[in-house]
């Protein structure tokens, strides 16, 4: 399980139980765990609602209270709260989700009873808060939440890829960074820390689209105060044939497992995941691809038996998928 897509304002909400089930109310199909633990790294929401309620069963109090008490207040972040729904007294801080067409989101925002996976209602300067924390803590200054062999191991990556305990984790030395983005219902946003440097920065958009807007000005914030190795390379473009194209488009699968859509608009690729996220394909050759607003690259290779394979490779995880409705013709047709 990636994401959630919420519910709207006014809905019946589902309990974590039913969540992790996918029995209703839930709009989410049951998170169940396929891959051994400790053997490589798949971003999964689902596997972060498993910790809040372990966090909850461990502590017999409701998430929000937890992380109030633990993490919130501790850093000075009064503003800033995992309650879903959000309360009636912090909706005038609340900014309103928009929509692909920049139209408001019904009710304003989605509610998200996953309240670890994509919960925390925050703001820029105090989601700040807890990047100069993670920095401090890192340096051994401050134990305000974590202490320093704690952090060490937060920021240590996990399973060979790219990602610690919570944060994605990138580069070495003076340029080592760790930093996570943000995609809920019409919002994005992202944060990243230098942990040598003492450099980060946090944006937020209310747009459904605003994920290539938090990419360029973090780019342009990279520029002023020369980020090291921070900028993406750059890339020269193909324009894929309509044979391609036609190819390309379709449902692919791992097992039983869909793990995603190609869709094609006017010559160009889309890839949405089951969890209705959708982002366009570049591509560098007739077969490589990346995303413009995700740390997303990929391959969609031909097989042998007319069929192709997804190969994404996503936070330093690689995914690999077939399109399905392809059979092997026998030899000879």
């Amino acid at each position: 399980m990636h994401g959630f897509p919420g519910y709207e304002v006014g809905s019946e909400l589902p309990t974590v139980s039913h969540i992790l089930d996918g029995e209703a109310p839930a709009n989410n199909a049951a998170v169940r765990v396929d891959k051994t633990p400790g053997r490589g790294f798949r971003y999964a929401g689902g596997g972060t609602t498993v910790m809040q309620l372990l966090v909850m069963d461990t502590t017999e109090q409701p998430f929000a209270d937890v992380m109030r008490a633990q993490v919130l207040t501790p850093l000075g972040m009064e503003l800033s709260t995992y309650e879903q729904p959000l309360p009636e007294r912090l909706e005038p801080y609340a900014a309103t989700a928009h929509d692909a067409d920049g139209k408001p989101i019904a009710g304003r925002w989605h509610v998200y009873p996953e309240q670890a996976a994509a919960g925390l209602w925050t703001n820029p300067s105090e989601l700040a808060k807890y990047v100069l924390e993670i920095q401090s803590a890192y340096r051994g200054d401050s134990e305000k939440v974590i202490s320093q062999p704690m952090i060490a191991q937060m920021l240590t990556e996990q399973g060979g890829g790219t990602v610690g305990l919570g944060p994605f984790m990138n580069n070495a030395g003076d340029s080592r960074r760790f930093g996570h983005g943000g995609s809920n219902e019409g919002f994005k946003c992202a944060f990243v820390g230098f942990l040598e440097r003492g450099d980060g920065a946090v944006v937020m958009t209310n747009g459904e689209l605003g994920g290539g807007l938090v990419g360029e000005i973090l780019n342009s914030i990279a520029i002023c105060y020369e980020w090291p190795e921070y900028l993406p390379p750059v890339r020269t473009l193909v324009q894929l044939s309509d044979e391609t194209i036609d190819k390309y488009v379709g449902e692919f699968f791992a097992g039983p497992l869909r793990i995603g859509t190609i869709t094609a608009e006017d010559g160009r690729l889309f890839a949405s995941s089951p969890d209705g996220i959708k982002i366009e394909l570049f591509f560098e050759s007739e077969t490589e691809f990346f995303a413009a607003d995700a740390n997303l690259t990929g391959r969609l290779e031909p097989t042998d038996d007319g069929s192709v394979v997804l190969a994404i490779v996503l936070d330093g995880s690689e995914i690999r998928a077939k399109k399905k409705g392809v059979e092997r013709k026998p030899k000879g047709e």
